[in-house]
């Protein structure tokens, strides 16, 4: 399994997220989700345009980080291959 730029995951955080399919199966649906939100064409005004970012675009976002923020608190954060929020805030 790798991530789309290519990293392996460690064996151990495969297995980790497989046994929490059920969670990872939520990401895979927002995330996919939010990208045909956001390739979709919305509208042919900009008030349109405005009103699907705000009322489906920035909710989709949510559910993304809700459903990241589960999986990321499963993973020890020794074999989370990314920056957490908190990494990212913090330390970076």
């Amino acid at each position: 399994m790798h991530l789309d730029g290519g990293r392996a995951l460690r064996p151990c955080v495969v297995m980790h997220v497989f046994r929490h399919a059920h969670e990872s199966a939520g990401f895979q649906k927002t995330s996919t989700r939010l990208v045909k939100l956001v390739s979709h064409p919305a509208g042919k005004t900009k008030l349109e345009h405005a009103s699907h970012l705000c009322h489906e675009v920035i909710p989709a976002m949510a559910a993304v980080r809700k459903a990241g923020d589960t999986l990321e608190g499963m993973v020890a954060d020794d074999l989370w291959p990314l920056a957490t929020y908190q990494e990212m805030l913090f330390i970076m």
